[in-house]
């Protein structure tokens, strides 16, 4: 049996409330097993209070590639 987990990474998610909400919706609506992962680099944003998935991720740039793709899988 081939299982896959879902899931939609949302970065430099600060100042997209909006589109989180958006996103959830609609994923829900595809599969409710997908989790939406809102990430940034800052660790003080608004949607570390509420999302439980919330990750802090390193600032995008070449040096940091595999790590931020260690967050993915």
């Amino acid at each position: 049996m081939n299982i896959q987990k879902k899931n939609i990474m949302l970065t430099s998610s600060s100042s997209k409330l909006s589109m989180y909400n958006s996103i959830c919706h609609a994923a829900k609506r595809i599969d409710k097993k997908i989790t939406v992962i809102p990430a940034d680099s800052d660790k003080n944003v608004l949607l570390k209070y509420i999302s439980r998935e919330f990750k802090v991720m390193p600032k995008t740039k070449d040096e940091n590639l595999h790590e931020i793709i260690d967050y993915l899988f």
